[in-house]
């Protein structure tokens, strides 16, 4: 049992991989409107999402989000809902964001052009990171 156990954890320290740039320490701490509500949300809804988040004591734990999803921030030619995506924009969409003062991206990957996003996904972070 030891062993097996040993030789499990020894095979994930292996594979594992992280950026040392102090970001990601915990979970995505939040609620996305996309599981529930997809594209049918309003003002009503987030308002009574947050009072939720406060008055369940998950503010006091550390969930901090409210992401509002409608299909968007892709990193395919096209969202989901046929917006455009930012392939091929990553550093302009990356720049946008930084001047937005965006402090949490969910960045999808439907309509690629079949790069994998091992490729794709560090040009967006790279990015994000230069940025400050």
């Amino acid at each position: 049992m030891i062993t097996s156990t040993l030789v499990h954890l020894i095979f994930f320290i292996g594979v594992s991989y992280e950026l040392n740039n102090g970001l990601g320490r915990t979970p995505q701490m939040g609620w996305n409107s996309w599981n529930h509500f997809h594209r049918n949300i309003s003002e009503k809804i987030i308002r009574q999402t947050v009072d939720a988040i406060v008055v369940t004591g998950l503010a006091a734990v550390g969930y901090q989000y409210v992401y509002l999803s409608l299909n968007t921030l892709d990193a395919g030619f096209k969202t989901c809902a046929g917006q455009p995506g930012s392939l091929g924009y990553e550093t302009i969409d990356a720049n946008t964001y930084t001047s937005w003062n965006v402090d949490y991206l969910k960045y999808d990957n439907y309509n690629t052009d079949g790069t994998i996003p091992e490729v794709r996904y560090p040009i967006m972070r790279d990015t994000l990171n230069a940025s400050g």
